[in-house]
């Protein structure tokens, strides 16, 4: 039997490594130091076995026991996890809202730890759930932070409605313009709460909700129903421009991403990490743009007639049509970098190399710009 127990040894000493690499809690040493006695005690138990089966059972055993001493290691991870996301939450928050963000992490934290003491969740498995856990932490931060904005932009524009009828009542506006200035800011109040669905994260969120407040304000300032309207119908257009250029970045990023599928020269790998830079360069090009398109629209919000707006409408299609039609600055020279890399240049050559492209690109400006002879 003594090459079972050689091999069942060599097993366990493989099972105790790996699991001590998996440790990633605030007591790691501690489990890592439980793991080596662990071993030690098994190896005795092969030692001391008398059959195959008393030597198989043995190893078993120690894999079991190491498989429940790193699933308490990562649910001290998750703890600690947990814990540093509500200690990421900002100042400024109302007990209530803080509540809230806090509830939704334990709930995630909970899932988290049921799904490391899952009986079907392995040795192997337990670092990946422990991993997933930062970005659950973080979704649940996004989501609490996009359910008290909407909470927010409806109490604002229920608030803007009461002052319109307060308006009304004063005799200010007429009972018609009133009704028409309430349904305008129904509908803002809904482009805002669709802005705040798109939001990424928890600052955006807060961006898009105080923004739906300063247009609401704007309503209830400039009570003008033709000139409310024509912002309104403004900022759809602009929405509606920007949301074209974006599917137009997206399909011919996709189409880039089909050449790169077909391409027979390139392995499962490369095309992966083509693929990734040409959707990367893609969502950097659809933020520019989505970033010209908030910045038209409170030029619009901003506008004080009819005149104005329709200013700050032309100027704002042309500048989301500008937007994301260039690569990056930093796109760029993370390609002059990798060429640098890929082809290991010497510094001075590097230099050289770049002179000269910034000449080219310089040369082929001037010549595009140049006008043509009649």
């Amino acid at each position: 039997m003594a090459d079972a127990r050689e091999a069942a040894k060599n097993v366990i000493d493989s099972k105790a490594t790996a699991a001590i690499d998996r440790l990633s809690g605030p007591n790691k040493s501690s489990y890592s130091a439980k793991i080596n006695a662990a071993l030690q005690t098994y190896i005795d138990a092969i030692d001391a076995a008398e059959t195959e089966a008393e030597i198989e059972q043995a190893k078993q055993d120690f894999i079991d026991a190491i498989t429940g001493l790193v699933k308490e290691d990562a649910v001290e991870a998750l703890e600690k996890k947990a814990q540093d996301a509500k200690d990421s939450l900002p100042e400024g928050l109302s007990d209530e809202e803080r509540a809230k963000y806090e509830q939704a992490i334990d709930e995630e934290l909970q899932k988290a730890k049921d799904a490391v003491n899952d009986p079907e969740t392995s040795l192997e498995d337990v670092t990946g759930k422990v991993e997933q856990s930062g970005d659950d932490f973080e979704d649940a931060i996004v989501d609490t932070a996009k359910d008290i904005a909407k909470d927010k932009v409806d109490k604002d524009a229920q608030a803007k409605k009461d002052e319109i009828d307060q308006k009304v009542e004063n005799g200010e506006i007429s009972e018609e313009d009133g009704e028409k200035l309430k349904g305008i800011i129904d509908d803002e109040a809904e482009r805002a709460r669709d802005n705040i669905d798109s939001a990424t994260s928890r600052e955006e969120a807060e961006a898009e909700q105080k923004r739906g407040e300063e247009i609401t304000s704007d309503i209830v300032e400039n009570p003008d129903p033709e000139l409310q309207q024509g912002k309104t119908d403004a900022r759809d257009e602009l929405q509606g421009e920007a949301d074209k250029k974006k599917d137009d970045i997206q399909r011919e990023a996709d189409e880039k991403k089909a050449e790169v599928d077909n391409d027979p020269t390139l392995s499962d790998e490369e095309k992966a990490a083509k693929k990734d830079e040409i959707q990367k360069d893609a969502d950097a090009k659809k933020k520019a743009v989505d970033e010209a398109s908030k910045s038209a629209q409170d030029n619009v919000t901003e506008a004080e007639d009819l005149e104005q707006v329709k200013s700050a409408l032309e100027k704002g299609k042309e500048s989301i049509k500008e937007a994301g039609t260039e690569p990056t600055q930093k796109g760029f020279f993370e390609k002059i970098k990798d060429f640098v890399k890929n082809n290991d240049m010497p510094l001075g050559t590097a230099a050289i190399v770049l002179g000269a492209m910034l000449l080219l690109i310089l040369i082929l400006a001037i010549a595009a710009r140049k006008p043509k002879k009649k």
